[in-house]
Parts: C-alpha cells; sequence; structure tokens
C-alpha cells in the first residue's frame, strides 16, 4: 500500500505542479496585458498632451502673425506719412487748418499734409469745427 500511495501522492504534486505552472503562465500573460495596455494608455495621453500644446502654440502663432500683420500696416502707414512731401510750410498747414475746419480726421490731416501725428493732432483740436485763434478774435471783436 505504500507504493499506492506514494503514487497518488506523485499524481496529486505533478498535477498541483502542473495547475501551478499553468495559472503563473496565465498570471504572467495577464500581467504582460496590463503593462501593454498601461504603456498604451500612457503613450494615448502624452499624444493628447502634445496635440494641445501644438494646438496652443498655434494660437500663439497666429496672434503673433496678428500682431506683426498690424504693426507692418502701421509701419506702412507711417513711411508714407514721413515720404510724402510736405506742400510748403504754410501751405500744408493753411490746408491743414481748412481740413480741420471742414471736419477732417487727424489721420486725413497727417496724410494729406504730410504732417506728423502730433502736429496735425495740434492743428485738429485747435481749428476743429470750425474754430481757431482768428475766428475767436474777430467774433470777440465784432461783439
Amino acid at each position: 500500500m505504500n507504493i499506492e500511495w506514494l503514487g497518488i501522492v506523485m499524481a496529486a504534486v505533478v498535477t498541483a505542479t502542473a495547475g501551478f505552472a499553468w495559472r503563473w503562465r496565465e498570471y504572467r500573460r495577464a500581467d504582460s496585458e496590463r503593462a501593454r495596455r498601461l504603456e498604451e494608455q500612457d503613450r494615448s495621453q502624452q499624444w493628447i498632451s502634445v496635440q494641445a500644446e501644438i494646438r496652443a502654440q498655434g494660437a500663439a502663432i497666429q496672434a503673433l502673425a496678428g500682431a506683426l500683420d498690424r504693426l507692418q500696416q502701421q509701419l506702412l502707414l507711417d513711411a508714407r506719412h514721413v515720404s510724402a512731401p510736405a506742400r510748403g510750410g504754410r501751405a500744408a498747414y493753411e490746408l491743414a487748418i481748412r481740413l480741420a475746419q471742414s471736419g477732417a480726421s487727424v489721420d486725413e490731416i497727417c496724410a494729406s499734409c504730410g504732417m506728423s501725428r502730433s502736429e496735425a493732432d495740434l492743428v485738429h483740436r485747435l481749428h476743429r469745427d470750425g474754430n481757431s485763434p482768428a475766428t475767436s478774435r474777430r467774433l470777440a471783436l465784432a461783439g
């Protein structure tokens, strides 16, 4: 009977070992699959992060391009005012005064008379809406 028991015990040990080996192999396969899925999720999250960064940089580039366009337009406008020939000192100021009295804007005075913006602004403030120091003096003398 001892040999029979030994055979039964050996069969049980072999069966248990085979079961353990099979479970170990399944555990390793499942662990590898989990690791692969986690790695894939990590790559996916990294890709989403990269895409968001690219979108943010694209928006920043578009904003910079818009600012650059505005600066180029301002530079062209300034260059036109600088390169516009003055129509003679007194004649330019007389034209500027007439434009201001007729309601022209500071930009229109700059463009038409070849004045700097500050000069045109001064003429505009002094002579807009038909008001001028000379008109005020004439009105004061007449009244």
